[in-house]
C-alpha cells in the first residue's frame, strides 16, 4: 500500500484543475495507512509543495521537505521517512488538518482493526482513501460499507485497487462494473474513473460506463491493470450503504449493452 508515481500524478492533475476544493477536504481517513513508494523523487515532491502547497502551510511543508532530503542524502535513510512522506504529500493536495487510518501493520496513527468486521465510528471525513486494500479483505461488504460510513456527506472516496492480472496479490481483482454498479447503487458520482496499464505504463481516463464499453474490447483490453476511481458520495445525510445488482442483469439494461457483453465474456 503506497504512493505510486501514476497516483502522485493523477492527484497533481485533480489538484491543479480544482477538482479537489481544500476548503473541503480537511479530514482524511485511509483504509489502510499509505506509505512512499519511491518511484518520485523527494526532488519532485519539493517542487509540488512550492507550486501547489496552500499558503497557510507551504512554508512549513517546503521546510520539513529540505530537512528529509538533506538527511536522506546524508544518511540514505529513505525509508524512515517513507510514511511521513505520504502524509506530506497528503498537505499539498488536500491540506487536511485530521489524519485517521485503519491498518493492522501501519504507524501509531493508525488504529488495528480487522476489516472483515464492521468498523463503527460516528465520525465522518471529508476523503476516504482505499489504496491497496479492500482486495485482501475476505469480508467485501463490511469493508465498502465501513467506507461509505466513514465519509462525509458530499465527501470524496479514492480507490486505486487491481484490476486484472495481480496473481495471487489478493483474493479479489475488480472489474469496472464494480465501480460502476457500486455507485448506481449508492448515488456517488464518478468523478473520474482511469484505469493504469501496468503493460504499457499508460493512464487511460474511462469515466464512464459508455466509455469503456467504447474503448475496449476482448482482444486490445489491457491485461495488468489498476482501477482508480473517485467518487464523490450523496449531499444526503445518513444514506445507508445499499448493495449493488450488476448492471447486465438489472432493469436498466439495453439490447446493445447486452450484446456487447456477450460478446466480450466469450
Amino acid at each position: 500500500m503506497a504512493i505510486t508515481a501514476y497516483f502522485y500524478q493523477l492527484l497533481l492533475h485533480l489538484k491543479k484543475n480544482k477538482i479537489i476544493d481544500t476548503n473541503q477536504t480537511k479530514s482524511i481517513f485511509e483504509i489502510g495507512e499509505q506509505n512512499w513508494y519511491g518511484d518520485v523523487k523527494i526532488e519532485d515532491l519539493l517542487t509540488s509543495a512550492k507550486d501547489l502547497s496552500e499558503e497557510n502551510s507551504k512554508k512549513e511543508i517546503v521546510s520539513r521537505l529540505e530537512e528529509i532530503l538533506l538527511d536522506i542524502k546524508t544518511n540514505d535513510s529513505r525509508k524512515k521517512f517513507s510514511f511521513e512522506l505520504a502524509k506530506i504529500f497528503y498537505r499539498i493536495i488536500f491540506n487536511y488538518v485530521k489524519y485517521s487510518a485503519i491498518d493492522l501493520h501501519g504507524t501509531e496513527q493508525s488504529v488495528k482493526f480487522n476489516l472483515n468486521e464492521e468498523f463503527k465510528t460516528e465520525e465522518q471525513y471529508d476523503v476516504v482513501t482505499n489504496i491497496g486494500t479492500t482486495e485482501h479483505i475476505f469480508n467485501q461488504y463490511n469493508v465498502f460499507k465501513t467506507i461509505h460510513n466513514l465519509t462525509k456527506p458530499d465527501g470524496l472516496i479514492f480507490h486505486q485497487i487491481p484490476g486484472q492480472g495481480y496473481y495471487d496479490h489478493g483474493f479479489y481483482n475488480y472489474q469496472p462494473t464494480f465501480f460502476f454498479d457500486l455507485a448506481l447503487a449508492n448515488d456517488y458520482s464518478i468523478i473520474g474513473f482511469w484505469i493504469y496499464d501496468n503493460n504499457k505504463v499508460e493512464v487511460i481516463k474511462i469515466h464512464t460506463r459508455d466509455n469503456y464499453q467504447k474503448l475496449f474490447t476482448r482482444d486490445n483490453h489491457p491485461t495488468y491493470y489498476d482501477n482508480v476511481v473517485v467518487f464523490k458520495k450523496s449531499s444526503i445525510p445518513g444514506k445507508e450503504f445499499n448493495l449493488p445488482t450488476q448492471f447486465i442483469y438489472s432493469d436498466k439494461v439495453n439490447l446493445e449493452d447486452l450484446s456487447n457483453w456477450d460478446k466480450n465474456k466469450k
